[in-house]
């Protein structure tokens, strides 16, 4: 993926995060503390599961898709060697 598109899905995937986040905090379901704990969690999981299964090496060798399938979705990882 090419760094600006990569900037921009981050960007967007943040604002979509930090808008739900104070849309919680507006409608009187959460504290901010609440909120600001589970965008915390939420990145250091996302985090520790790519780093553990997918390494720093991302790229040409490896690569995970989401395909949808008439039942649900299959996930698939691909490994060459």
């Amino acid at each position: 993926m090419r760094p600006g598109v990569r900037r921009a899905l981050d960007c967007g995937l943040n604002a979509v995060t930090f808008g739900t986040a104070w849309a919680r905090i507006e409608a009187g379901a959460h504290y901010p503390s609440d909120t600001l704990a589970s965008i915390a969690l939420g990145n250091f999981t996302a985090n520790f599961f790519k780093n553990a299964f997918m390494g720093s090496a991302v790229g040409e060798r490896q690569s995970v898709a989401v395909l949808p399938t008439p039942g649900g979705f299959l996930l698939n990882w691909q490994l060459r060697w």
